[in-house]
């Protein structure tokens, strides 16, 4: 996972737009949404103010897991192995909890 794809997650996370954190940045929704994309690099200065916007450090986010590390920590909180899209019933139940791993491990990285 690059680092765009580490802000977008995080702002995912916290239900926050994208429009709100470039606005907060300093840039346009554009620039910001190809940090997001990997198609535009991001500087230092800008990684320290979206870290900001976030209520995160730099550090946080370059150190947050990709989505491989997520789901190890997922399913050993569930005690699932393997998550099948097709149980039906299961998938409201089986986000629900991956949202309240994900909060305590956002909370951990603040």
């Amino acid at each position: 996972m690059d680092i765009g794809q580490k802000i977008k997650k995080i702002r995912e996370l916290k239900n926050l737009k994208q429009d709100y954190i470039a606005q907060k940045v300093g840039l346009s929704t554009t620039a910001f949404g190809n940090i997001e994309r990997g198609t535009s690099d991001v500087s230092f200065k800008n990684l320290e103010k979206i870290a900001n916007s976030l209520e995160v450090s730099p550090q946080d986010i370059l150190n947050f897991p990709d989505s491989y590390h997520i789901e190890k920590i997922y399913n050993s909180q569930v005690g699932f192995n393997n998550y099948n899209d097709n149980r039906i019933g299961f998938e409201k139940e089986l986000m629900d909890k991956l949202v309240l791993v994900l909060d305590k491990l956002i909370i951990k990285l603040k």
